[in-house]
């Protein structure tokens, strides 16, 4: 359970990631996680901010956004 919120910095490609033998960077890392983060929509809110490279993650019940 998330107790506060979480910054990541996506300046980096996650060249390297392995998944099913399939390399993600850049964009398709971003749409991974985001993909990863809706499927627990009814726990958490994030929002991704990709010109400057950050996605945000917070507990569904806390009041101040990001």
């Amino acid at each position: 359970n998330l107790t506060r919120y979480y910054k990541f910095d996506i300046t980096e490609p996650a060249l390297d990631l392995m998944i099913d033998a399939n390399r993600y960077s850049g964009k398709s890392y971003v749409s991974l996680l985001e993909d990863i983060l809706s499927r627990n929509d009814d726990k958490i809110e994030y929002r991704i901010d990709e010109e400057a490279k950050v996605i945000f993650i917070w507990p569904k019940n806390q009041i101040e956004k990001f």
